[in-house]
């Protein structure tokens, strides 16, 4: 059985511990909040990882020297346009 649930992101980075096979579906704003949602296996709930998720905005220098990013989505707050993106690990995607 699977199951959708919803994860509300800090403003620079969160950590989040997820089972491995966890499928990222989309970021969005809601009421205000960066929320990311995810589809979550629960016959794999043992097998968790962390992940780390990190949000950058628009015009914001990017640190790229010695990590990988995945991109997520973009989400829009107000004027504020936010790039959500997943720091990997070497043996990630």
């Amino acid at each position: 059985m699977s199951i959708i649930y919803k994860y509300e992101l800090n403003e620079y980075e969160t950590w989040l511990d997820l089972p491995k096979e966890s499928k990222i579906l989309t970021v969005q704003n809601q009421r205000n909040l960066i929320c990311l949602w995810v589809w979550i296996d629960q016959s794999n709930l043992e097998n968790v990882i962390t992940r780390k998720f990190t949000i950058f905005g628009t015009g914001i220098d990017i640190p790229m020297s010695d990590k990988k990013y995945h991109y997520i989505g973009t989400v829009q707050i107000d004027w504020t346009v936010w790039h959500v993106f997943e720091e990997l690990k070497d043996s990630a995607l």
